[in-house]
């Protein structure tokens, strides 16, 4: 259940999305959503207290009680776990931007809940936080406050279990073993994604200045901020970076940067310095076919970064390739494809969705 304090802006996957229609646009936030959340939380709560009275129950009350235990307990200690890094992050005094859970994305800045989970999210939680200043022990105290929250559990688990003297004893001994099970896997250095893995990859770190500038302007993404209106600061900072190094999520930013604020030249520069990364080649094609009108270059390009259906921006150079050859069936399907996978991204940007309706038109003129 790891959480990625520090952002890899990657895509969304196409899973059902109850919150967006099909042309990607916003549908107003459903507060039975939320509404079913703390009813799901509350029945777990509801069935380990008839567990702890099993004995006074009738016996179909306590067999249900025991179903609905099992059933729920699973995502709860996914939730704590999430609730653990969301807790250590607001302790230190860190803003948190974006709250995942199994099948839901809760965006805190502004409030939205909705169905659909970000790719960083694949073991069913993430949390997005947010350094307000930049600090070693600060990013090691977040990871290790979802493990710690599931070690907490293990051990309230196993003195309830100790304190009953009845079958009921059994669901929280499984519950027990279960949360010290997620506790120290997530603890694990050598697992891919892992609380621990993250922690060793901090202690190596000579300079956080990346991990923490990409948080930041993670969160302005998140927070729907138009890219020309991102604090000048964070821009400088992102540039001074990669002078030296090509961070390619870095370069992505800057390149959607200067588009945004009509600095095209500026914008294709980026492109000298930028790496093979899928993602950087699938922009490179979309800029190819929508600024320059080099169908067959970008077409070229495309083939070489690979499909992606998850991808938004394999969709939209796609669209853009099409238009420039005049066929517009299919660049309305993959603009249709590229609004819904917007629609679900909190890091779409309105840029984004601007160059959409811009292939939107040009296929109607």
């Amino acid at each position: 259940m790891p959480s990625k304090a520090a952002i890899s802006l990657h895509r969304f996957h196409a899973y059902p999305d109850a919150m967006h229609n099909e042309s990607g646009s916003s549908a107003p936030p459903r507060p039975s959503l939320a509404v079913g959340l703390i009813v799901f939380v509350l029945v777990f709560v509801a069935s380990a207290v008839a567990l702890c009275f099993e004995a006074e129950l009738p016996y179909l009350y306590g067999r249900a009680a025991a179903v609905v235990f099992v059933i729920t307990a699973g995502p709860l200690l996914v939730l704590a776990h999430e609730g653990g890094h969301y807790a250590v992050a607001r302790l230190i005094g860190w803003r948190v931007a974006l709250f995942t859970w199994g099948g839901y994305t809760i965006r805190l800045r502004p409030w939205r809940i909705r169905h659909g989970a970000p790719p960083f999210s694949d073991a069913w939680g993430a949390v997005v936080a947010v350094p307000t200043q930049e600090s070693r022990w600060g990013y090691i105290a977040v990871f290790a406050g979802g493990p710690a929250a599931n070690l907490a559990i293990a051990l309230l688990s196993a003195v309830t279990a100790s304190a009953l003297e009845t079958e009921a004893a059994a669901f929280f001994w499984l519950l027990a073993a279960l949360s010290l099970l997620a506790g120290v896997t997530n603890l694990f250095p050598w697992r891919k994604g892992s609380d621990g893995a993250q922690i060793v990859s901090i202690l190596g770190e000579r300079d956080l200045t990346a991990r923490t500038l990409m948080a930041r302007l993670a969160e302005q993404m998140i927070g729907e901020v138009r890219p020309r209106d991102w604090p000048p600061s964070l821009m400088q900072s992102a540039m001074r970076l990669t002078l030296w190094t090509p961070y390619s999520v870095l370069l992505l930013l800057l390149y959607v940067w200067h588009m945004d604020r009509g600095e095209v030249d500026a914008a294709r520069r980026i492109w000298l310095r930028t790496g093979d990364d899928s993602e950087v080649i699938c922009e490179r094609a979309f800029f190819s076919a929508f600024v320059d009108g080099d169908a067959q270059g970008a077409d070229g390009l495309l083939t070489r970064a690979g499909a992606d259906p998850s991808c938004l921006r394999f969709w939209r150079a796609k669209a853009a390739i099409a238009v420039q050859q005049n066929d517009f069936p299919l660049a309305r399907e993959a603009i249709r494809m590229a609004r819904i996978i917007a629609g679900r991204d909190p890091y779409a940007t309105v840029w984004d969705r601007e160059v959409l309706d811009q292939l939107e038109l040009r296929c109607t003129a």
